[in-house]
């Protein structure tokens, strides 16, 4: 059963950062550019408050976390190989329904903090990210 535990505020408090180990960071979604009805239209990074789930290196579920809500978190975990992967919860995810989020290795090392950042794409991100040949996509059904 994973552990359940509030999220830290403007950083790890010193006693638990000196300690023990974990991951320390933000999600958002990356910022993209897609066509609409009003020519293209990009939009910046934005912050954004999300839960997250950590597999340790067998697969095994250690942790279930929520972000604040501008994207941090702080979370304790041992030293070792983890998978953290992004989702969004039962409630209403707002102007960003079709986001993707993107899962992300991070290797803690004992008594340090791992600094992370994790994110959401469009499906339809534009040129700059890795995800194209330059081109901005047009989702299918996409008045022109």
């Amino acid at each position: 059963m994973p552990r359940f535990h509030p999220v830290v505020f403007g950083g790890v408090p010193p006693l638990f950062a000196r300690e023990h180990s974990g991951i320390r960071g933000e999600t958002s979604i990356a910022a993209g550019c897609f066509q609409s009805g009003l020519g293209i239209i990009c939009l910046p990074e934005i912050p954004f408050e999300t839960r997250v789930r950590v597999y340790s290196e067998a697969g095994k579920l250690v942790d279930d976390f929520g972000t604040d809500a501008q994207g941090h978190f702080a979370i304790g975990l041992k030293s070792g190989n983890y998978l953290l992967v992004p989702y969004l919860s039962g409630y209403p995810p707002g102007p960003v329904p079709q986001a993707i989020p993107l899962s992300t290795t991070v290797t803690v090392w004992k008594k340090e903090f791992t600094s992370v950042h994790l994110a959401y794409l469009y499906p339809w991100v534009g040129s700059g990210h890795g995800m194209d040949d330059g081109v901005v996509p047009i989702p299918p059904n996409t008045p022109l």
